[in-house]
């Protein structure tokens, strides 16, 4: 993966699984990371604590609830950055 310096990237479904993976991979090719969870908080935060110790960014980490608007973050993020995406779950 090429370097992602100066980018952002927000990923839904980040917390577990592919999305995790692929938070991961956007953070150590040094994208700044936001990335929502549903069910795994221990694990986010978790894995907050692991890229923040590796001296890595990741900017966010909230609960995506089944009433929240994944699509207008999504949107408004990226209207914000001009970075990345991966939509993942």
């Amino acid at each position: 993966m090429s370097t992602l310096q100066g980018k952002v990237a927000l990923v839904t479904g980040g917390g577990r699984g592919i999305g995790r993976a692929i938070v991961f991979a956007l953070a150590d090719a040094g994208a700044t990371v936001a990335f929502t969870y549903k069910n795994s908080a221990a694990a986010s935060e978790e894995m907050v604590r692991e890229l923040t110790g590796k001296g890595l960014t990741v900017t966010a980490s909230w609960r995506a609830s089944s009433g929240s608007s994944a699509g207008s973050t999504f949107s408004s993020t990226m209207r914000a950055s001009h970075g990345m995406a991966s939509s993942s779950g």
